[in-house]
């Protein structure tokens, strides 16, 4: 599972431990892991999107083909 910052907290540094000196940032994720045990109630679970891509060919049909279809005239 995916980690991130909770909403509102700030970035930060962890100073002691075995996560000494790793930094963590708001809007980047995190394995849990990477998480220190003591900051962990710092950080939520995000839900991973997976994304498929298009198979459907673009029709010409679709596509604007001359300058005034383009631009909307």
């Amino acid at each position: 599972m995916v980690y991130r910052l909770r909403s509102g907290i700030e970035n930060f540094q962890v100073v002691d431990g075995p996560f000494k000196g790793r930094r963590y940032e708001k809007g980047k994720n995190y394995d849990a892991a990477e998480i220190p045990p003591q900051e962990k109630n710092k950080f939520e679970a995000v839900k991973e999107k997976v994304s498929e891509p298009s198979s459907a060919p673009v029709s010409s049909e679709t596509q604007p083909t001359t300058k005034k279809e383009r631009i909307g005239r």
